[in-house]
């Protein structure tokens, strides 16, 4: 799954949709960091603005690549 947002967010124009386990649903268009060493952790900056989030694919239901 982590590999599948790395390749979804390469293209600059593309935007994906995560719904998490807790309800909430974020679109992101940018990784801030893969954290090669972490095989589950992934920084993510929200579409139109600065906030990162720092996501953990356990808690990932459900991923919608917007182009």
């Amino acid at each position: 799954m982590k590999q599948f947002i790395i390749d979804s967010l390469k293209d600059e124009v593309d935007t994906i949709t995560i719904s998490f386990t807790n309800g909430d649903k974020i679109t992101f268009f940018q990784i801030y960091e893969t954290y090669s060493d972490q095989e589950n952790i992934i920084d993510l900056v929200e579409l139109k603005t600065d906030y990162r989030h720092l996501v953990n694919i356990e808690q990932i239901a459900h991923i919608r690549l917007n182009v």
